[in-house]
């Protein structure tokens, strides 16, 4: 029987470099590490309008007769536009001067009252509306800020926010729309912010200047909001979500 030939080993200066592997793929960046479930959103949505859809067939109350009812400004539409933005707020129910500078919800009401004088029931149904859209926002806000937490936690609190009786006034109150449009717009210019430092790209940055004034132009107290964006940046830093994040995409 031949013996079989030993099979030459290949000199070590003729070997073949192994190939590296090739460099995983750095995970997307903040704004679609974690896209997060739909629903939650759609549910923050609904949650707010279901819970307060009884108050369509409210009338007006408190500050809605200053505001509106009262208000000959207001209830002269959309041509008193321009004294709107250039008389303080109650200018058209008030006698004596004040110091409140709300002209982008006045504005609302009275674009509202010329659609349907004197009711309410329109003015009651934006109001359940943007609340509703309030809680969309700050789930899709939010979500992204938090990547690093259990997304179940940023649910949870969205969805509480939502329910938390403590806003009934503020939704039941036509009013107080301007409560309800201070949040929604400081949350979009907090979430423009993010997707600028996120993407670098200007665009975003004219968007958040954008929604943060007509967050300033509907009340005067989101100027709180220019202390929650630094705030927000240095306790959640917006860095690209790599794969040591534990909630990965």
């Amino acid at each position: 029987m031949a013996k079989q030939k030993p099979a030459k080993s290949t000199p070590a200066h003729q070997k073949q470099p192994l190939k590296k592997p090739a460099a995983a793929k750095t995970a997307a960046t903040t704004t679609d590490a974690y896209p997060g479930a739909i629903w939650v959103g759609l549910l923050a949505a609904a949650l707010g309008f279901l819970l307060y859809v009884n108050t369509l067939g409210h009338q007006y109350t408190l500050d809605d007769f200053s505001a509106i009812k009262d208000n000959w400004v207001t209830k002269g539409g959309l041509k008193n536009l321009g004294i709107i933005f250039s008389t303080e707020y109650r200018f058209g129910s008030w006698n004596s001067p004040g110091s409140l500078y709300r002209p982008f919800s006045l504005a609302m009401f009275a674009f509202e009252w010329q659609l349907a004088p004197d009711k309410p029931f329109l003015m009651h149904f934006m109001n359940v509306v943007f609340y509703a859209l309030t809680g969309w926002v700050l789930w899709a806000t939010w979500r992204k800020i938090l990547i690093h937490y259990p997304p179940a936690l940023t649910a949870m609190a969205v969805l509480f926010f939502m329910a938390h009786p403590i806003h009934t006034e503020v939704v039941a109150n036509i009013k107080s729309r301007d409560e309800i449009l201070a949040l929604l717009f400081g949350t979009l210019a907090l979430q423009a912010i993010w997707k600028y430092l996120d993407l670098q790209k200007t665009g975003w940055l004219l968007a958040a200047l954008v929604w943060y004034g007509l967050a300033m132009f509907s009340k005067e107290s989101a100027i709180t909001f220019l202390a929650l964006f630094p705030l927000t940046l240095w306790f959640f830093p917006a860095n690209p979500c790599l794969k040591s994040c534990p909630f990965p995409p």
